[in-house]
């Protein structure tokens, strides 16, 4: 039998370091809603959230199985962080890969 034998660890053994206040999370997963298509998402915004998106695109994220829009997620890296907005301004004026990217 090749398989790993099971080990029990001595967590005593263990340092905790505590993480970051920020920019500690190297994934991160997010929704786009599209403002100017809100039919096409399965959980509804507010109407003053769609106010608020103004016929752009957005992230978003779920917690605790809401869906709420976000315009920056700052525990995410540094790389994550600066990204998001260029995505964003890359897609914008993009309607059809808009549109692919919604449906993926």
């Amino acid at each position: 039998d090749e398989s790993p034998q099971l080990i029990d660890p001595d967590l005593s053994r263990f340092e905790v370091f505590p993480s970051k206040y920020k920019h500690y999370r190297m994934r991160a997963g997010f929704g786009l809603f599209d403002s100017d298509h809100p039919e096409h998402h399965r959980q509804k915004l507010s109407s003053a959230e769609l106010k608020a998106a103004g016929g752009a695109l957005s992230y978003v994220f779920w917690m605790n199985g809401r869906m709420g829009r976000i315009e920056r997620f700052p525990i995410a890296t540094e790389s994550i962080c600066a990204m998001m907005p260029r995505v964003l301004q890359y897609l914008t004026p993009r309607h059809t890969l808009r549109h692919e990217i919604r449906s993926a």
